[in-house]
């Protein structure tokens, strides 16, 4: 088994935003776990992310107040293909203490 993380996915844009959280135990290295509720709300919205390019993911490390590495952040930027406004498609990994 593993630690329990928060895993949260989510998409903003403007006034909208639509998120699917789960708290699981598992590994901060079972990255194939953790992109399932990813892909979970990307399925979810995929009508509406249509209207949106995507960029590359990137990833941040999700540091904690004491400096500590709990987690982790994937990214995507979602720029809107008529109006050029910019928004993002998150997954966020953290542990829970």
């Amino acid at each position: 088994m593993g630690d329990f993380y928060l895993i949260k996915a989510n998409f903003i844009y403007l006034d909208f935003n639509a998120t699917i959280e789960r708290e699981i135990a598992t590994k901060l290295d079972d990255r194939e776990r953790h992109i399932e509720i990813w892909e979970e709300l990307i399925e979810i919205i995929s009508g509406y992310l249509r209207a949106f390019s995507l960029s590359e993911i990137y990833e941040m490390p999700f540091i904690d107040e004491e400096g500590k590495d709990n987690g982790y952040f994937l990214r995507r930027m979602a720029v809107n293909n008529e109006t050029g406004l910019k928004g993002k498609l998150e997954l966020m990994v953290k542990r829970l203490d």
